[in-house]
């Protein structure tokens, strides 16, 4: 509950669906690959649509109860996985044909 009264304070619409999917802090999967599976997921489930923004670093610290470097680390993946492409000073958007 406590994270739901936490989405209604933010500017973003969460789907249901990215909420069903958070970061478990007991698994031995690094939280940072935790992260870009959701990231990735979203993707290819078109949430994001190409062309579309992905959430910013300070969203994902908020949304998924993460830490700034893990937020960053698991947006250098999605870019070094050809998934995004940054805009310095805009944001990550989602490349218009993602890679398989």
């Amino acid at each position: 509950m406590h994270y739901i009264q936490r989405m209604h304070r933010s500017r973003r619409v969460i789907s249901l669906h990215s909420v069903m999917r958070m970061i478990d802090p007991t698994s031995e999967v690094p939280r940072w690959r935790q992260a870009h599976a959701i990231l990735v997921d979203r993707i290819r489930t078109g949430i994001y649509p190409p062309g579309t923004r992905v959430p910013s670093v300070v969203a994902l610290t908020e949304e998924l109860g993460i830490s700034t470097p893990t937020a960053q680390k698991a947006l250098r993946q999605l870019r070094e996985d050809g998934l995004t492409y940054t805009v310095p000073g805009l944001g990550s958007y989602v490349t218009d044909r993602p890679q398989a």
